[in-house]
């Protein structure tokens, strides 16, 4: 007889640095938590919970399905509560100059690896009868719009687009399949990252996107309690994006594709620091 899948677990690809980071301290102390990452991360001071982790590199897309599965049978008692996808590749490069390695990997860390990990779980919880949240981690830059279309940005962009495409395909599968799970995704905000910091630091950037960035302030306390964020826009820790991320798996609404940080005015209202 099957084992009963009787504990809730939280999925957090890319958990050992930036954003996944905060949201994997942060939902740690609730639930037990899966880091698939390549990278070892550990959180001290936290008692009566387990933290794993799966070494995956995700820039190989074939393992993921047999790991994540190994890994469940080792731990049938585990069901898949939340997935969050945080992992992701910035390749710097202008089009011309583009190497074909480089952006084949880009796609399968930011477009084909996120979608597989989500399948695999969706398949491990099927019969458990719990449901199973989605939350892509995805990027304004994503979005088809002239001005969020900056020199140097080509491959990350891409993939985030072929992300977005691709989440809305299996969100459309998942209801034909008639599976208990809700997907969607998220724009983090724009974040003081190591990533955000590649970026600033880079002379091959389109100068657009550092006119755009540089020119934004960081949050403080209570710039936003007479403007609304989506008209007074900052730039925010990691933490601050974190909250977000757990914001919308706890109350944010899966019929929508994508929970913008500065347009959730419910989760502002709510955020207070």
């Amino acid at each position: 007889m099957e084992r009963q899948k009787s504990q809730p677990l939280v999925v957090i690809s890319g958990g050992s640095r930036g954003i996944g980071f905060e949201v994997l301290s942060n939902l740690y102390p609730k639930y037990d938590v899966l880091n698939i990452s390549r990278s070892h991360v550990d959180v001290k001071g936290i008692v009566n919970r387990h933290l794993f982790n799966l070494p995956i590199d995700l820039s190989k897309p074939g393992l993921i399905s047999g790991s994540i599965n190994s890994w469940f049978e080792l731990h049938s008692e585990y069901y898949p509560k939340y997935f969050v996808s945080c992992a992701a590749d910035l390749p710097i490069a202008v089009i011309s100059t583009m190497d074909v390695d480089s952006l084949e990997k880009t796609f399968r860390v930011n477009s084909i690896s996120p979608l597989i990990i989500a399948e695999s779980l969706i398949k491990v919880g099927r019969n458990s009868r719990h449901k199973l949240k989605v939350l892509y981690v995805t990027s304004s830059l994503g979005r088809i719009k002239d001005e969020l279309s900056f020199s140097g940005l080509g491959g990350y962009s891409m993939s985030k687009a072929a992300l977005n495409r691709g989440l809305l395909v299996q969100r459309r599968e998942v209801e034909l399949r008639n599976e208990n799970v809700e997907i969607s995704s998220a724009h983090p905000g724009i974040v003081h990252t190591d990533m955000q910091n590649k970026l600033r630091s880079s002379t091959t950037v389109d100068p657009r996107f550092m006119t755009k960035t540089e020119a934004l302030q960081s949050y403080k306390p209570g710039d936003w309690a007479s403007a609304k964020a989506s008209e007074k826009m900052k730039t925010i820790t990691a933490v601050h994006s974190a909250n977000f991320l757990i914001w919308i798996l706890e109350n944010g609404d899966f019929r929508k594709l994508e929970h913008d940080f500065y347009y959730e005015d419910d989760f502002h209202l709510s955020y207070q620091i």
